[in-house]
């Protein structure tokens, strides 16, 4: 394909064919720059339109965190903005392929899944905190729904504390008994301004996509 690209330089089906080549050799981003620049210069050209659009489909998980079983993982909110970066630039391709239009659907629900919070903290603390702080004045009966709250925690960055083996503050005084488990309702103040900071600041901050 190379050679006959060469050849007949001009041929946007050589170049397309050397394109796709590039990506099934895993050499993505040069593939894709070709793509492109064939569909520049054929736009109504459909089967490239639809090579580009499943190129843009394979990378769209390039440098997640990827384990044993071949499973792609976002560990950072970089990891998700770059992938609907991606998406949608195979969404705005329009294809009229049923498969390739499904795969889209597919990776931007995915993208959108990582960025879905999710609670992790102790239970108990929250409960028995909020009861707690509830019997010492019954105007602090917001700390309980508060601590949960802060402690919901975006996917990506679950997947980056679970990866790393971290546990949080509150799993590690909940594991450590009865005592543990008290000492953390007690600290409730403690940790929900400790998760609210950690979960809802920087990278993790709430945006509207």
């Amino acid at each position: 394909f190379q050679r006959a690209a060469k050849i007949e330089p001009d041929s946007v089906g050589y170049r397309a064919a050397v394109g796709q080549s590039l990506i099934n050799l895993d050499k993505d981003a040069a593939g894709i720059r070709i793509l492109e620049e064939c569909l520049a210069a054929e736009p109504d050209n459909t089967p490239i339109r639809n090579l580009l659009a499943r190129g843009y489909v394979g990378v769209v998980y390039s440098g997640w965190v990827q384990d044993d079983d071949g499973l792609f993982y976002a560990t950072k909110r970089a990891h998700v903005d770059q992938g609907l970066e991606t998406i949608q630039k195979a969404e705005a391709l329009n294809v009229e392929d049923v498969d390739t239009r499904r795969l889209i659907t597919e990776k931007r629900e995915f993208l959108q899944s990582n960025l879905k919070r999710r609670f992790r903290g102790s239970i108990f603390a929250g409960i028995a905190g909020g009861l707690l702080y509830t019997a010492v004045n019954t105007l602090l009966f917001f700390m309980g729904p508060l601590y949960f709250v802060a402690c919901m925690t975006p996917q990506y960055a679950l997947n980056a504390r679970i990866y790393e083996g971290e546990k949080t503050f509150d799993e590690t005084m909940s594991g450590s008994g009865l005592i543990g488990a008290l000492m953390g309702a007690v600290l409730l103040p403690v940790m929900i301004v400790f998760n609210g900071l950690r979960n809802f600041t920087g990278d993790n901050r709430t945006r509207t996509q």
